[in-house]
């Protein structure tokens, strides 16, 4: 074989690898966005998916505009391409750790979320493990410039009352938030994320 044809097949086998790849972190991430209370097909669409991952999390969305407007600063020299690689790694990083908070596991299971994401997607996918609500890690630079994150789990709205978060006549559970069917022994709601 000549070097052209040996440098196709290594294209090709690294096409395909990418390919399977990206099947079990897609299919992982579908699991996953089930057990959180979302439609599995938001972790189809890109961009769309990361800001739905900080709904399920508690992450403060506002990291979406920042990631891809930093990609947009890598063009500055110097400072651009250093603020880009900064944000391009924490904001992963603070995903990461945040779904791996989100249902129940921790900080270093997430880690292994950030280098591993589409085998521990499959993980939290298809194995035991429940989500627990939005469980935000501590966003040290968002809180620098004064903006917290989306879960603030001692706020509860002014216009509910008890009644309306638990029909007791059934004994189904319904969000205070939002008002949705709350799943028998969660702790977060699967569609707003208020704790219950």
């Amino acid at each position: 074989m000549d070097g052209l044809t040996i440098l196709i097949m290594l294209l090709i086998s690294i096409f395909v690898f990418a390919i399977v790849i990206s099947l079990f972190s897609a299919v992982g991430q579908w699991k996953m966005f089930k057990k959180a209370g979302k439609n599995g097909w938001e972790a189809l669409v890109p961009i769309y998916n990361q800001y739905i991952l900080c709904k399920i999390t508690g992450v403060n969305p506002i990291w979406v505009a920042i990631l891809f407007g930093s990609i947009l600063l890598a063009g500055i020299p110097i400072i651009g391409s250093i603020v880009s690689a900064l944000v391009s790694i924490y904001f992963p990083i603070l995903l990461a750790i945040s779904t791996a908070k989100s249902f129940g596991k921790d900080d270093v299971w997430g880690l292994g979320l950030f280098f591993f994401a589409p085998i521990f997607y499959m993980i939290l996918g298809f194995g035991a493990s429940e989500y627990v609500g939005p469980t935000p890690m501590n966003d040290v630079v968002l809180e620098l410039f004064g903006v917290k994150n989306e879960v603030n789990n001692n706020e509860v709205p002014n216009n509910v009352t008890a009644a309306q978060s638990t029909d007791s006549m059934s004994g189904v559970k319904f969000c205070s938030a939002c008002g949705s069917k709350v799943v028998s022994g969660n702790v977060f709601c699967g569609n707003c994320g208020h704790k219950i």
